[in-house]
């Protein structure tokens, strides 16, 4: 039997599934992050056969029905997996691809009594059938459990395979919140709100129940509803208590929503990325680099222009950094199973015709990726934090992809990805692949690919038709596809184009543009687009496209408003979503009308001003303090009475240099109910 705790990077799996009302209690089931848990140890896993390999295993457990683990060299496989602490799980769901069989499920409290069947063991289910392309579940009654194990067999031949394992937990959803939570937006303008369901452990989870959805703002000078419909109208500079809840009452939640004469979300901080450079530009014969002899751009002025172009489309976000600097001989573009020499290289660019029909008709030119990585230790220098990535500029049909992804868990990025990489290579490494006879903006068009295959990577899709659409979906939107909706467009497609690589179309169209500028506040405000927009030119479209892709602290639904981050490192982008405590607008908590709450404040991290929300359900004496973090009282806030309610107040940090701050609220009823106190973390980032 094969053993495997290799740590994955993914974010959170979770899928909701038969939300059901008995007497009011609503519950929902939860999809428990076997990914996360083999990555924390707080979850082992182990497989038989051994023919089946570690990569091939994790895709039991990553939400796609039809990525498969079996074998075809025998007629069963077990999967086993052993929890820390005890777990209480509700139900068991698998999907079976290929081949039909029975399956088995068994569960324990320790690996022993599973093995021998004894004490504490239960068969759960023994031998069923199960058919191909289908999903199977079953109830799980035990009370909790350490050790599960499922066995799937299929005796008529040797091809066995599974295609997805979920266990699912029950949940009571408990409240409802606001998203995005607070809501912010402009005089003038309107705000779609969505709903979310809270659960007990204050998990968030979308809105499925069938009951329709209430909304009351409390003060609609300041903002109101349109026929309680989810869209928010903002009227004057203030703030105003948003209410809402399902018609029967038993669920609902509130929040405070502020119109702002400006919107202003804090800036992500800058991403320094470390880049390794290959100049693939011998010197020839008489003394010339390829470049010079045949007429092209020198790459170097071009990889310092790239530099700049990204620190300033992404507004300081994004530095890249050039670390090394490699413009030797060695040439990595094979002709078959050989590298090209300086002098076959001369040669074939002499001869453009024959090389571009040896390249794109016969598919003899390839370029070698891992003679590259091996040749120049980058595997080591990327596990050490020397580089971060690569970029290599070539000569024509160098063989190269635009944009290519190497490591483990290395995914479609305009390209096939590379997974055969050493076994101590945990990391993901992006390599460019760039062609200095062309220029600027077709480079930074490279880019913008690697870029689309990692947001939707992240984000989970790409239909901008979808009725449920992403944040990036809805980015993506053009008005030839939805006349009227367009947002910003594609890397091929402007807003207003009408086909492919239309960087010069004048053609006007209505677009929510200017939305994407307040971020994740995506206020419904619209303007006229054409081409003037960016110049009418495919280098000043790319500059426009890049300079609205989101670039800002937080994160909304499970995403960090940062986009760039997935781009340039997604690997620690998943990380930092999957851990973010402080978060952005959409996961902050409901406030509670029936109960003492201090919230955590927004935004945060901030600079220099941020909004303290607390509530109050009795009239009470309230304290609101301010430490440092050495617990050294900077500032008090509040020290009065106070009438029940929603309250908030502004720290002003513009004198206080930055860093993590603390808040803390006393309250002590008038009444002597009761004695309330909490502390918050908060940043200040200048």
């Amino acid at each position: 039997m094969k053993l495997f705790t290799k740590k994955f990077a993914f974010a959170a799996f979770i899928i909701l599934l038969n939300l059901t009302a008995i007497n009011a209690q609503v519950t929902t089931q939860k999809t428990i992050d076997i990914f996360g848990g083999i990555e924390d140890s707080s979850i082992e896993l182990s497989y038989s056969p051994e023919s089946i390999s570690n990569e091939d295993i994790m895709k039991l457990f990553d939400g796609e029905n039809f990525t498969q683990a079996g074998t075809t060299a025998d007629d069963s496989m077990t999967v086993t997996l052993i929890f820390a602490e005890p777990v209480t799980v509700t139900k068991s769901k698998s999907f079976f691809t290929l081949s039909a069989g029975n399956w088995s499920l068994e569960l324990a409290d320790n690996i022993d009594d599973l093995v021998n069947r004894t004490e504490s063991y239960e068969l759960v289910i023994g031998d069923e059938p199960f058919s191909t392309f289908s999903w199977d579940s079953t109830e799980i009654s035990v009370e909790s459990f350490s050790v599960i194990r499922l066995t799937v067999s299929n005796p008529s031949s040797n091809m066995v395979y599974l295609g997805e394992w979920m266990l699912q937990i029950e949940k009571n959803i408990v409240a409802l919140t606001v998203v995005p939570n607070p809501p912010r937006l402009l005089p003038g303008t309107s705000l779609d709100l969505d709903v979310k369901m809270v659960d007990e452990d204050g998990g968030l989870h979308n809105y499925t129940l069938d009951e329709n959805i209430v909304w009351i703002s409390t003060n609609q000078t300041v903002a109101s509803f349109d026929d309680e419909i989810s869209r928010l109208f903002g009227h004057l500079v203030g703030t105003t208590t948003i209410n809402v809840s399902t018609v029967s009452g038993s669920l609902s939640g509130s929040s405070t929503a502020y119109v702002e004469e400006s919107i202003d979300v804090p800036k992500a901080e800058q991403l320094t990325i470390k880049v390794a450079v290959i100049m693939q530009d011998p010197i020839t014969s008489n003394g010339q680099r390829i470049h010079e002899k045949y007429g092209w751009s020198n790459p170097v002025p071009m990889v310092n222009t790239l530099v700049d172009e990204f620190y300033n489309a992404s507004d300081g976000v994004v530095n890249f950094e050039i670390v090394e600097l490699n413009q030797d001989q060695m040439i990595f573009t094979m002709k078959d199973s050989s590298y090209l020499s300086v002098d076959s290289l001369d040669y074939y660019c002499a001869h453009f015709a024959e090389f571009k029909d040896l390249a794109e008709r016969q598919g003899r030119i390839k370029y070698d990726y891992t003679g590259m990585m091996e040749y120049y230790d980058y595997y080591n220098k990327r596990m050490n934090g020397e580089i971060d990535e690569v970029w290599v500029y070539s000569h024509p049909f160098g063989g190269m992809y635009e944009s290519q992804l190497i490591g483990k868990e290395a995914f479609w990025y305009n390209s096939p990805p590379i997974r055969d990489v050493p076994d101590w290579f945990t990391k993901l490494v992006s390599v460019m692949g760039w062609n200095y006879e062309r220029g600027i903006a077709e480079a930074m068009h490279s880019v913008g690919h690697r870029s689309e295959s990692a947001i939707v990577e992240a984000t989970g899709g790409w239909n901008i038709h979808s009725p449920d659409p992403t944040d990036w979906e809805i980015f993506t939107r053009i008005d030839i596809e939805l006349p009227g909706l367009s947002h910003i467009g594609n890397i091929h497609y402007p807003a207003n184009g009408t086909s492919d690589y239309d960087y010069s179309n004048m053609r006007t169209v209505t677009t929510y543009a200017d939305a994407w500028d307040s971020y994740p506040y995506l206020l419904n405000k619209t303007k006229e687009v054409n081409c003037t927009e960016w110049g009418c030119s495919q280098t000043g479209y790319m500059r426009w496209w890049f300079g609205h892709l989101p670039n800002v602290e937080g994160k909304t639904d499970g995403i960090l408003n940062n986009w760039w981050h997935y781009i340039v490192d997604f690997q620690e982008a998943v990380i930092k979503a999957d851990t973010m405590v402080v978060v952005g607008v959409s996961d902050n908590e409901p406030i509670s009308v029936d109960k003492f709450q201090l919230l955590q404040n927004y935004p945060n991290p901030f600079n220099p001003t941020t909004t303290i929300t607390y509530n109050l359900p009795v009239n009470s004496y309230v304290k609101v303090e301010l430490f440092d973090i050495l617990g050294r009282k900077i500032k008090t806030l509040v020290n009065t009475n106070y009438s029940a309610g929603t309250y908030t107040e502004v720290f002003d940090a513009s004198n206080f240099a930055s860093g993590v701050y603390f808040y803390t609220i006393e309250a002590k009823a008038n009444n002597g109910s009761k004695n309330f106190r909490e502390t918050k973390k908060m940043m200040l980032l200048k």
